[in-house]
């Protein structure tokens, strides 16, 4: 039997609900465990573990994959709070909710708070004076005299709706009642009142947010204890979603862990980590357009055989595996066939592959429309006849050429272009690059048109870097755009600003400002 039911009427008449859901947080730490050959530990055992570098990764803002806190807005939420324990991490999680917008900045710098009622903050103690939780809310409404009983019931109904002008203001006279009962006034109750209307609509019950609090503790502990397994994990789970891996490869740096680009006969189709040299080698099934079975063919092409020169790379690659000349091409752009050359000249030599080498016979008028070189490819065929030239070694001729090449790479533009456009994110580095000098990943701009938001990517360091442009005139003389090239000349640090009670006000943050800089 099959009925159609409201979540409502389903917890006004008992019924169960079964929820099948994919919680990807609890797979990430089942296979973290089973990498590290640990079983995963109880809450007790798991608060053992706790120290305080692992509470700093909230502060410093290291949250990629952690519930509650991989985007960047809950990110900067948590390094204004700095949990430092469960119990603090619970009330951050209820704390982010919708219905708790009004007293979220209040919350996350510790401010003091209170209802303005001392015997309404004493019974919202365990929640800091915050309605934080739907228990918080209950208590008010027992202390207002309403049986406990029936306080979730009213949780419910103002959450979803289910009361009709009518009700929802007979409600709000029984409060006021027991609320003038206990303090012998009505002072004070609208604005307890409002808090409460807000906070039935979001809050979650406290043993909802103290659980998914627990998933993200779990989660920070694997990461800050064992940084090589946890990124290797995640990054493995995240291999389709270009944007979350981007995230996670940003935080590497923290932890001292390189990443090694990918290369020709080492590299499988997951990432894999080397302990000794605190290296995580990438995954070719994690780049657009790649997947697992070339991933393996490649890895097993390479590792077995040893090759002299490219052409000859080529060639088992077009007979022995199924990667099509789209990934042949993305591969050599990324620099997997690095020991063979600089990618710009083995994009040439691909090219002359596919133009020339199945061709068994040319006829001599076409030589000069195919861009051969007769004094190149004397030697490079078997028979000459008057019109042609037949059993052809375009190997040899395509070898010769190749040696004329400049091993010059891609320009940096392109370079990064193609990062972004296959990876979703910047591998390029170049030590010797200009300490400021740094490519424009984005340049956003909201109203005013001349004072743009900017991530920059450092080409000397591989640093990330968020700040922005506030003189307008000087972009107006020296304007630049998404994916130029920028030398920085000046920074200039200020206080952060953020609105309070309508208000802007310097915080204690500082962040960087571009003042001068020269466009490339």
């Amino acid at each position: 039997m099959c009925a159609c039911i409201d979540g409502y009427t389903s917890d006004v008449w008992k019924f169960l609900k079964n929820d099948y859901l994919t919680v990807k947080v609890w797979k990430i730490i089942s296979d973290f465990y089973k990498m590290i050959g640990q079983p995963i530990p109880n809450i007790r055992e798991l608060l053992d573990r706790l120290d305080d570098k692992t509470w700093k990764l909230y502060e410093d803002g290291m949250t990629a994959t952690l519930n509650q806190a991989d985007t960047d807005i809950s990110t900067n939420m948590l390094k204004r709070y700095k949990p430092k324990t469960d119990a603090e991490m619970s009330a951050f999680v209820a704390a982010i909710r919708p219905g708790f917008a009004s007293l979220v900045n209040t919350f996350l710098d510790r401010e003091p708070y209170s209802t303005g009622v001392s015997e309404i903050d004493d019974i919202l103690l365990p929640s800091y004076h915050f309605m934080l939780y739907q228990e918080s809310i209950m208590a008010f409404l027992v202390w207002c005299g309403m049986k406990e009983d029936h306080t979730y019931d009213i949780i419910k109904k103002i959450s979803k709706k289910k009361f009709t002008p009518e009700a929802k203001e007979e409600l709000r006279q029984e409060l006021i009642a027991g609320y003038k009962k206990n303090l012998g006034t009505e002072d004070g109750f609208d604005e307890v009142w409002q808090v409460v209307d807000d906070a039935a609509r979001y809050s979650f019950n406290a043993a909802h947010a103290v659980s998914v609090a627990y998933d993200s503790i779990y989660g920070a502990e694997a990461k800050e204890h064992y940084p090589l397994e946890y990124f290797t994990t995640v990054l493995n789970e995240y291999q389709s979603d270009n944007e979350k891996t981007s995230r996670i490869i940003a935080e590497l740096d923290y932890f001292g862990i390189q990443i090694e680009n990918i290369k020709f006969g080492k590299l499988k189709s997951e990432y894999t980590f080397d302990r000794n040299t605190n290296t995580i080698y990438k995954s070719i099934s994690s780049i657009k357009y790649c997947n697992e079975t070339i991933a393996n063919e490649l890895y097993e092409l390479g590792r077995n055989s040893s090759y002299e020169n490219f052409i000859d790379v080529i060639k088992d690659i077009k007979e022995k595996t199924s990667v099509n000349s789209r990934q042949l091409q993305i591969l050599t752009i990324l620099n997997f066939f690095s020991d063979y050359g600089s990618n710009k000249k083995l994009l040439q030599i691909i090219d002359m592959f596919e133009k020339y080498y199945d061709r068994k016979q040319i006829k001599k008028a076409d030589i000069d429309n195919l861009g051969i070189d007769l004094a190149v490819f004397d030697g490079c065929f078997d028979n000459e006849t008057p019109k042609m030239y037949k059993e052809l070694h375009m190997d040899k001729y395509i070898q010769r050429i190749s040696q004329q090449l400049e091993d010059k790479p891609l320009s940096i533009k392109e370079q990064i272009k193609y990062e972004q456009e296959y990876l979703e994110y910047i591998t390029y580095s170049n030590p010797k690059a200009p300490k400021g000098m740094y490519y424009v990943v984005e340049a956003k701009f909201y109203k005013d048109k001349t004072k743009p938001y900017l991530v920059l990517y450092n080409l000397r360091t591989g640093d990330t870097l968020k700040t922005k442009i506030t003189s307008g005139k000087n972009f107006v003389e020296r304007p630049f755009q998404t994916g130029n090239v920028i030398n920085v000349t000046e920074f200039r640090e200020k206080n952060k600003m953020k609105m309070v009670n309508g208000s802007w006000v310097k915080t204690p943050e500082m962040e960087k400002i571009v003042v001068g800089w020269d466009v490339y």
